[in-house]
């Protein structure tokens, strides 16, 4: 179903075959590149390159040698992002986001 939704708008997943994986640092990336870089396109093209590694690739994100290479890849300070990967930065703003969500989602709901 996933597969064939993405097919409709050019996208490749191949869900059959993807890992089941901890995305936690590649969200702690993504987010210490947000307060370090302020570059919305940057964050887009990062955000879709790691969703390429993951669904099309069918990477596992919770690896920090993929991770180092889609950082690379959009030009990130590879040095700096090693240092966040071994270190549990970025985790609270990870888990404050995770929780908005699940807040803004039950207001959702509990406006119907």
């Amino acid at each position: 179903m996933l597969s064939q939704w993405a097919k409709a708008v050019g996208l490749t997943i191949n869900e059959a075959t993807a890992y089941n994986t901890n995305t936690m640092d590649a969200h702690r990336m993504v987010q210490w590149a947000k307060a370090t870089y302020h570059d919305s396109k940057l964050i887009e093209n990062l955000a879709d390159d790691l969703f390429y590694a993951y669904f099309t690739e069918n990477k596992e994100l919770a690896d920090h040698k993929v991770l180092l290479d889609v950082a690379k890849k959009n030009k990130l300070d590879t040095e700096e992002v090693k240092k966040i990967l071994d270190s549990n930065a970025y985790k609270d703003v990870v888990m404050q986001e995770e929780a908005d969500l699940e807040v803004a989602e039950l207001n959702l709901y509990h406006t119907f």
